[in-house]
């Protein structure tokens, strides 16, 4: 599968919505259950090398055709860009569970995917000399002006127990953008960096689990092969494949301004499958950084 961004299919372009709106979602699942699994409200109390071992093994296993063709080491990509991509594995995962443990969904979902542009912005702004007007910067400052929104009342407030996931996520938001800045310079599609990301990860994640501890030979069969389900399948292999299609379908600037949706849908599945209730102020941040996202992503999409 090659990635056809500026080229989309237009006699199949209908098949990209129904594929794009179920990645999206895919993705904005991919939050309630990564936080079901580490929250030890919710039962699993995983721990994030364990859920990184089947979000990157599987895809590890299920994506080898595409990443054999290329090696754990591409040619084409240098060490420094590969290493960059690999801040949207392991780390984003170990990250993003450490935060989950005690930040509900929607926040994390505004703080993680919300904010990930404008880190990509930064890097480009101060090492790329990129600049930013029209759409862009009002889009950049959307995102802003919803990170302060969600951060500042806490704050403000002394309610120091709503921010001890913030570091966290914010630092898996930045790994998140590390990869979308890298991955351009890396010569790959994104079908094939999904799997050398995958097994490097899994590697990782093995490592890291083998000397704290793993949690997932304390599971039933039904709960392992949900978390393998819903980690490994969905969420590390079909949402990738899918995303790629959608694109080669749309074309880019279609296909990334649906990820957008990811806060919005993200904070309603926390709102009704685990009943996590948002203050009024932090549903009009989550609205802020998706129409932000949406706004970054078309713009760069277009010029790219």
């Amino acid at each position: 599968m090659r990635d056809t961004a500026n080229r989309p299919d237009e006699g199949r372009q209908w098949l990209g919505y129904p594929v794009i709106l179920g990645t999206v979602s895919i993705w904005a699942a991919w939050i309630l259950w990564t936080r079901t699994g580490v929250a030890a409200d919710y039962g699993a109390a995983l721990t994030g090398a364990d859920l990184g071992v089947l979000r990157f093994g599987v895809p590890a296993l299920l994506l080898a055709p595409y990443w054999l063709r290329v090696g754990l080491k591409p040619a084409q990509t240098s060490w420094p860009v590969l290493l960059a991509m690999l801040g949207w594995g392991a780390p984003f995962v170990l990250f993003a569970a450490q935060g989950l443990k005690s930040t509900p969904v929607g926040l994390m979902a505004a703080l993680v995917p919300g904010l990930m542009p404008l880190w990509v912005a930064l890097v480009l702004g101060l090492a790329f000399g990129e600049r930013y007007r029209g759409a862009r910067l009002l889009g950049l400052a959307l995102i802003l002006s919803a990170a302060l929104l969600l951060i500042m009342p806490s704050v403000i407030g002394g309610q120091s127990a709503r921010l001890e996931g913030v570091p966290w996520l914010l630092a898996a938001g930045i790994a998140w953008g590390a990869f979308a800045v890298s991955f351009r310079f890396s010569g790959l599609t994104s079908v094939q960096a999904a799997g050398v990301v995958a097994v490097w990860s899994a590697l990782i994640c093995a490592l890291v689990a083998a000397v704290t501890g793993s949690k997932l030979l304390e599971l039933s069969p039904a709960q392992l092969g949900w978390q393998v389900l819903t980690q490994g399948v969905l969420s590390g292999t079909l949402s990738v494949i899918g995303y790629a299609y959608a694109i080669a379908l749309l074309g880019a600037a279609r296909a990334a301004s649906f990820t957008a949706l990811v806060p919005v849908l993200a904070a309603l599945m926390g709102w009704a499958f685990l009943g996590e209730t948002l203050a009024m102020h932090e549903w009009l941040a989550i609205g802020a950084a998706s129409l932000g996202v949406a706004l970054v992503n078309r713009a760069f999409s277009r010029r790219g």
